[in-house]
């Protein structure tokens, strides 16, 4: 699997756009592409998908904003002492 390190336009507009995923594009061993999304650490427990792989970006995108806006993480319920 290689990583492309120049991102497209249409992938670097994505990325301003899901700002709490870690968008690439990656090529496979037969140099098919893959786009792929990974959930960053800041914004885990949101309910978000942690990883998202898509053919394209546009429908990476799609899937990515079919989610809605992040939310704020859930606490985990912790005993008062």
């Amino acid at each position: 699997m290689t990583y492309e390190i120049n991102p497209t336009a249409a992938l670097y507009w994505a990325r301003r756009q899901f700002t709490h995923y870690e968008l690439m594009k990656v090529h496979d061993s037969s140099g098919l592409p893959e786009y792929i999304a990974v959930l960053k650490p800041n914004a885990m427990h949101t309910g978000h998908a942690v990883l998202v792989c898509a053919g394209d970006v546009i429908e990476l995108c799609r899937v990515l904003h079919a989610q809605g806006p992040p939310r704020l993480p859930h606490r985990s319920k912790t005993k008062n002492i």
